[in-house]
């Protein structure tokens, strides 16, 4: 599939200036093989090799670090994306610095499409996008913008919503979207859960407002209880047989405190990782590129 797809690409940008830039997400199988023997074959061809797989996002940004082209388009290796619709891209770049394909007939299955669903309302929330809006990883990018995503050296890279955030005048065209022919896709559950999580707490306060506001209102209860069996105190009305209401009270506060500390120790893990300058990729191995 790699080869086709890299071959329908080289016929659809035959007529103007190109490179294609490959990148081998430490994948187990003989990918890097193909990657070899293809740039050999194509000078315009390039790939990169990452030191093992950190995720689609950031084997994005590996790419788009050695890039050079004015505009960049990032497309799957999959097919399921259309070389073919590069020119649809392009035809609506005039005015606008990003332009999304929006597939008029998505191929995925339910877990795929709710998390698609997540992650859109997240990118409304989130990164300000307008709810006519719409995004995909299928998506042409100009050198500015390109530049301006390298400059955010993040380790949690989701080029989705920094090219929302670092575009000035994004747009979205209807793209087609093919079935996969082969294979299965590498989105499972989980790594659609720790993508939710990555845009959540890389690039927004909202879980530590949220955490803080549930915090500060069971304080105000909190007051307001020990209020009312202060005034049942002083009327002579207090009960020892109140036990297991002060126990409630301690499990439900207990519970709200470990819940905060969870909360801010993942902002910390994320500051310490961001501190040290983790790099978001490590690339091992090279081909295509001169030197």
């Amino acid at each position: 599939m790699l080869a086709r797809t890299v071959n329908e690409l080289i016929e659809t940008l035959e007529a103007s200036p190109f490179e294609i830039v490959l990148v081998d997400d430490g994948s187990p199988d003989a990918s890097w093989k193909i990657v070899k023997s293809l740039a050999q074959r194509d000078s315009r061809v390039r790939g990169l090799r990452l030191y093992k797989n950190q995720g689609q996002h950031h084997a994005v940004l590996a790419g788009l670090s050695v890039s050079k082209g004015d505009w960049v388009v990032t497309i799957d290796d999959d097919g399921q994306n259309p070389p073919s619709e590069i020119k649809t891209l392009m035809d609506d770049a005039d005015g606008h610095d990003v332009v999304f394909g929006r597939f008029r007939e998505k191929h995925a299955t339910g877990i795929r499409r709710l998390g698609t669903r997540a992650v859109r309302w997240l990118n409304i929330k989130i990164f300000g996008m307008r709810e006519d809006f719409y995004v995909s990883n299928f998506r042409l990018i100009r050198r500015d913008v390109v530049d301006r995503i390298l400059a955010d050296r993040t380790a949690f890279p989701y080029v989705t919503g920094q090219a929302l955030v670092h575009s000035a005048s994004p747009s979205w065209v209807f793209v087609d979207h093919r079935a996969r022919s082969d294979g299965k896709s590498t989105y499972t559950t989980a790594r659609i859960a720790a993508l939710l999580l990555n845009i959540l707490f890389a690039y927004s306060v909202w879980p530590l407002r949220a955490v803080a506001m549930v915090g500060f209102a069971v304080s105000i209860v909190s007051c307001l209880a020990g209020l009312t069996y202060l005034v049942l105190a002083l009327a002579g009305q207090f009960q020892v047989e109140g036990w297991a209401t002060v126990v409630v009270l301690i499990a439900t506060l207990s519970g709200v405190t470990i819940g905060m500390v969870a909360m801010l120790g993942e902002y910390v893990v994320r500051i310490l990782t961001q501190s040290r300058g983790v790099p978001p990729f490590t690339i091992s191995e090279r081909t295509g590129f001169d030197g």
